[in-house]
């Protein structure tokens, strides 16, 4: 009985004279090789249990200019926190003695408890990074801002895909939405039409949820990402390349 080869990771370092350059290397099945810029710019080379090492570094001299330009690329890229965005923002917090939460205008209204009653004059005037930090640090107003907040993107995620789904291309599908914390996906689709999405999704700019949407009910037309697939999308969204960029800035987690 023939045997089976493992997978294989090692770290490598690739050395010119002027550049000296860690690596991850894995080795699988696989019969081609790639170079991929992973996570923190980590370049990882992955190959089949038969390439050489010194196949590798002639692989890693020959793309060396395209390594460095997306290892630049990943340094500017700013990565957004979603744990405090509505819509690419941080909200203003304004406080409500009846009624219930809700998000109006770049506005979060909580309601107010008395475990909250003490926060409110701290709150005034402030924006940004520093009411972020107040929103994270402060334990009660956290968890009052993220049940508003997360009880709001339910809402409006709901009505978007609503709205979306219903429209004259995709109307013809019986779908059935789901909204859930994901760890590495804004949306999801399968073939029986559940749909997916991402709460978090309530972090990035409008444009960008409508896009995700259109994006994943696409899919019902097309299981994969082929250039069918594509030209359907363009078809609905001509934009979605600009905001498959934009949702790069913000992290599925945190």
């Amino acid at each position: 009985m023939p045997s089976i080869r493992k997978n294989k990771i090692t770290e490598e370092i690739f050395q010119s004279k002027t550049l000296k350059l860690p690596f991850v290397w894995k080795r699988s099945k696989r019969k081609s090789l790639g170079i991929y810029i992973v996570r923190g710019g980590v370049v990882e080379v992955r190959s089949s249990h038969y390439a050489s090492l010194k196949g590798i570094h002639d692989f890693i001299d020959l793309n060396l200019a395209w390594i460095l330009q997306k290892q630049n690329e990943k340094k500017k890229r700013i990565i957004y926190s979603t744990e405090t965005l509505m819509f690419g923002k941080v909200p203003d917090i304004q406080f409500v003695q009846n009624g219930i939460d809700h998000y109006a205008e770049g506005t979060l209204y909580i309601k107010k408890t008395l475990k909250l009653k003490n926060i409110e004059n701290d709150l005034t005037g402030l924006s940004g990074e520093l009411l972020r930090k107040i929103f994270i640090q402060h334990k009660e107003l956290h968890i009052a801002f993220q049940k508003a907040r997360l009880a709001y993107a339910k809402k409006y995620l709901t009505e978007r895909f609503m709205e979306i789904s219903q429209s004259e291309k995709f109307k013809k599908f019986k779908t059935e939405l789901k909204i859930r914390d994901m760890k590495a996906r804004w949306g999801s689709c399968h073939y029986n039409g559940k749909i997916v999405l991402n709460e978090r999704l309530i972090a990035v700019p409008a444009e960008a949820i409508d896009s995700v949407i259109m994006h994943e009910l696409c899919h019902l037309y097309e299981y994969n990402h082929s250039p069918r697939f594509k030209k359907i999308l363009t078809e609905v969204c001509p934009d979605w390349k600009k905001y498959n960029a934009m949702l790069l800035s913000y992290s599925t987690r945190e």
